[in-house]
């Protein structure tokens, strides 16, 4: 059955009739142990129902309010802080996979209304937020990634397998709910071999993504993943995520970023030489770009060949080779 069509038991909540406080010092609950447990509950049949939940699980505190209210079209209102949660064992007791490890701390502010899963989806809206610390993604190594298509523009093949996850020290996200898509433009992440940002957003209701996500190699690309990635260190790398929400596809585009090197680090030493030529002569941006032209079009294909690994390759952009200068003069080749 297709989940967002699944009805929502809200005949079963109207029900409920019920008001007090609950205080468990341990309770179990699908392999999760709750400490500390307070439960308390507003819940006068037919009225709104309010539901209050403080508990020490996985390490951390969590904090949760619910409001329902009932009716043709009932409503519904979530506020949850966490903090210092352990989140691979969150993940492994509730989802069955533990997507992220690390230390949490989250923020979730919704509500939404509806009789389904679909409806409920529909109707979301809200913020969030999350900060990890010391911790991996599972599902992609960027290190072995990045490697790869680096081997690929080099004609050359990685046989080595590693470990399929991305280490962190430290994730923050960002975003807002609006009719069940999410759009964030507030991605930061820092781990030994990266710098990343991110754009994009998440629909929902179709479980699906459409996110830009922009890995800048650190300026040592040491650390975890890092070795075999020295040519790269400071370069921003885009990665385009689509599709499914869960097993999403990339396109990482490391040509455009190894051509850009290319060019920013010949326009620098262009740049400084016609400076040096022209002392005490200022010239406006056209004008250095205007001398810079010729200059660039003899030295790129020498820079590309050094940048990539000494020869050019079929990848590389294509940039002609100065033709060498002839012993004397030649007279103009006549037309046919």
């Amino acid at each position: 059955k297709d989940l967002n069509s699944t009805e929502i038991p809200i005949e079963a909540l109207e029900q409920i009739n019920a008001s007090g406080t609950l205080d468990v010092a341990e309770l179990k609950l699908k392999g999760a142990t709750l400490r500390d447990v307070r439960l308390k509950v507003d819940g006068p049949k037919g009225a709104a129902k309010q539901i209050a939940l403080q508990t020490n699980a996985f390490g951390g505190k969590i904090a949760t309010q619910t409001r329902v209210v009932p009716g043709d079209r009932p409503t519904y209102a979530l506020d949850t802080t966490i903090s210092t949660l352990q989140l691979a064992p969150v993940l492994q007791a509730f989802v069955g996979k533990d997507y992220v490890s690390g230390l949490g701390n989250i923020k979730v502010d919704l509500s939404s209304g509806g009789r389904t899963v679909g409806d409920l989806r529909k109707a979301l809206n809200g913020d969030l937020s999350l900060n990890f610390e010391n911790g991996a993604v599972k599902g992609f190594n960027l290190g072995q990634i990045l490697r790869t298509a680096q081997a690929r523009l080099k004609g050359e093949r990685l046989n080595a397998t590693e470990p399929q996850q991305t280490d962190f020290t430290a994730i923050s996200f960002a975003a807002r709910i609006v009719d069940g898509v999410l759009k964030s433009d507030q991605l930061n992440a820092m781990s030994p071999l990266f710098r990343l940002s991110g754009n994009g957003e998440i629909d929902l209701v179709n479980e699906t993504l459409n996110y830009l996500a922009s890995p800048a190699v650190a300026a040592t690309a040491a650390g975890q993943g890092g070795k075999g990635l020295e040519e790269l260190a400071g370069l921003t790398i885009p990665i385009r995520l689509s599709g499914s929400l869960f097993s999403p596809s990339y396109k990482l585009d490391l040509q455009t970023a190894l051509k850009q090197k290319a060019g920013d680090e010949l326009r620098g030493k262009v740049a400084d030489k016609l400076l040096g030529e022209d002392s005490g002569q200022k010239l406006s941006d056209d004008e250095l770009k205007a001398k810079a032209g010729e200059k660039l079009n003899k030295e790129i294909g020498r820079g590309l060949e050094k940048l990539f690994g000494g020869s050019r390759k079929k990848d590389a952009p294509a940039a002609e080779e100065p033709a060498a200068e002839p012993a004397e003069p030649t007279a103009p080749a006549e037309e046919a």
